[in-house]
């Protein structure tokens, strides 16, 4: 018998997970990943290539390059009557995702995803602009708090040199003494913006 179909692929949207890892033993903890059991859940491909997973305990967060959405293990998601979510148990590694309002994705630039305490902030090139997720909450566009022009324009500058072969870097880190949330884009110069969560939720420019 000759399968004309056979070949190999690369799902970017997609996750592979192994069997159940077992801790009682003392020796091979590790597990298999087995294809011929479906071991794979497959986002939506229009919102692009998965480019960071982040661990929510009972749900993962998945962000692809234009969307962000939760999937959860082992559970499923269950709507009632009056419009709330509930998660029951589920035989399911990787329930049915729900997605957080927006286009909002990493953009090709999944370093520049930081997460502090409930709060995950990310960025998109693509978009210019930078955000917030509250876990549980929504997505903020906080780039546009202060700056959000001189974001545009910055955005706008570094994707032209790196549509010329420049390479575009978002490093991200959290300044807890000041409750701050610091970006700096790296291409030809490094540029650093403050994000003051307690002054009125605001950029406060370059340092």
């Amino acid at each position: 018998i000759i399968d004309d179909e056979f070949g190999q692929k690369r799902n970017m949207s997609g996750i592979a997970y192994s069997e159940p890892h077992i801790f009682n033993r003392s020796k091979n903890r590790f597990s298999s990943f087995n294809a011929v059991v479906g071991n794979e859940k497959t986002l939506p491909g229009e919102y692009g290539k998965i480019e960071y997973m982040l661990n929510n305990y009972d749900s993962i967060l998945l962000f692809q390059e234009n969307k962000v959405s939760a999937a959860p293990v082992e559970r499923s998601i269950l709507s009632t009557a009056d419009g709330s979510n509930s998660l029951v148990q589920s035989n399911e590694v990787i329930g049915l995702q729900s997605f957080y309002a927006g286009d909002y994705g990493t953009g090709g630039n999944p370093e520049s995803v930081l997460v502090e305490g409930n709060q995950v902030f990310f960025a998109s090139k693509q978009n210019s602009e930078i955000y917030r997720l509250t876990i549980g909450g929504s997505i903020e566009v906080i780039s546009s708090l202060g700056i959000k022009n001189e974001f545009y324009n910055l955005f706008t500058n570094l994707n032209q040199l790196e549509s010329n072969g420049r390479a575009l870097w978002i490093s991200t880190g959290y300044d807890r003494i000041n409750d701050e949330f610091i970006v700096s884009l790296n291409s030809i110069a490094k540029i650093s913006y403050a994000f003051d969560q307690t002054y009125n939720g605001q950029f406060m420019g370059e340092t």
